[in-house]
């Protein structure tokens, strides 16, 4: 978690879901972690159900790992 708020202070508030996956590292940003943020509230800012963000954690974590430049099911969950 640590790891998240450096980076955030360091180059801003996240925008999205996947600009959080993709500006942490793998193994900080995984299921689990994933799993409590949504939970906890953290990704309410995107104005989307948690519902729908837990459908897509596996998919998120998958096209970071690849590093996949196209759309993916969570991409269009920036800020409203």
């Amino acid at each position: 978690m640590e790891a998240a708020i450096c980076e955030r202070e360091q180059r801003g508030d996240f925008r999205s879901l996947e600009d959080f996956c993709s500006r942490l590292d793998s193994r900080v940003a995984n299921r689990k972690m994933l799993e409590s943020l949504i939970k906890a509230g953290a990704f309410d800012f995107l104005g989307r159900d948690r519902a729908e963000l837990f459908a897509c954690i596996d998919e998120c974590v998958e096209c970071v790992r690849r590093g996949a430049a196209g759309p993916c099911c969570w991409s269009g969950f920036a800020v409203r």
